[in-house]
């Protein structure tokens, strides 16, 4: 944070414009908006931290989520622009599809070194090795999409690798296999990993609007922290007992949802296929 203010000086100072000199017209900070949609993430974060839910429990997010929906339409410059989402239902899509990205890569970082060093026993520092390959995957296929301006291209392979990467969590990794083959489905992942995070922000770069870009980052960064979120609640469930090739099937069985949804996604993408192939151009 502190480094944050320290950049924050050499942003250049933009004149204001004579008509938002009018105190009417300046753009207001929306305070209990921010404030209720903290209370609601709060809200949330409680439910993923309990081992079951109740109605009691899940009612204060559910009560928080119309209140903050209730109050943005009431603003003329509210915190979060749920008219833009309504009209333009693809910045949710994306938001989603981050949801179940996210989710699936940190049940992946979360549980496959558990299940390396709990069923194949090995050392943890050797297991940070072992993941090692995942890291730098994701770097490289990330450098190496975002030089690639197409963004239905993009979506395509990074959902592609991520089933082929899911496929292999569940159908190769047992407590028999070869840990060299663990750690080629672990790069599989991290392949997955990296397109998939720059394929992301492209297309939401793509449907953001310029007045909107910063809010739209935001909640694309509040959806990948409820995907984090959610796996690791999961995971406590799963794991709560010890690791075995049981419950770690059970979890990769689970991902295979949020791989569908992904794909599921596509199709809006793939109708409007000539629209984003020449998103970046």
């Amino acid at each position: 944070m502190i480094a944050a203010l320290i950049l924050s000086r050499a942003i250049p100072d933009y004149p204001v414009r004579p008509e938002n000199r009018q105190g009417s017209l300046v753009k207001r900070l929306d305070i209990p908006g921010i404030l209720i949609f903290s209370a609601f993430l709060l809200s949330l974060l409680n439910i993923f931290m309990k081992h079951q839910y109740t109605a009691l429990q899940i009612a204060p997010a559910v009560i928080l989520l119309a209140l903050l929906i209730v109050w943005e339409l009431k603003q003329e410059k509210p915190f979060i622009d749920v008219r833009l989402l309504a009209k333009q239902p693809s910045l949710a899509f994306i938001y989603i599809r981050t949801m179940a990205v996210t989710y699936v890569i940190y049940m992946v970082l979360y549980s496959l070194p558990q299940w390396i060093e709990s069923v194949r026993h090995v050392q943890p520092g050797a297991t940070g090795l072992m993941m090692m390959p995942n890291s730098i995957m994701s770097m490289l296929l990330g450098l190496w999409v975002s030089r690639n301006k197409n963004v239905l291209l993009q979506n395509v392979v990074g959902a592609i690798l991520l089933v082929l990467a899911c496929g292999g969590l569940f159908f190769i990794i047992n407590h028999n296999v070869s840990l060299i083959l663990v750690v080629c489905v672990s790069m599989v992942m991290g392949s997955a990993e990296g397109i998939n995070i720059v394929a992301n922000q492209a297309l939401l770069n793509h449907e953001a609007p310029s007045a909107q870009k910063g809010v739209s980052f935001g909640l694309f960064r509040t959806f990948s922290y409820l995907g984090a979120i959610i796996s690791s609640s999961q995971l406590k469930t799963a794991f709560n007992k010890g690791v075995t090739d049981r419950e770690y099937h059970s979890l990769s069985g689970t991902v295979f949802y949020s791989c569908f949804v992904v794909i599921l996604l596509l199709i809006p993408l793939w109708q409007h296929r000539k629209v984003y192939a020449g998103a970046g151009k």
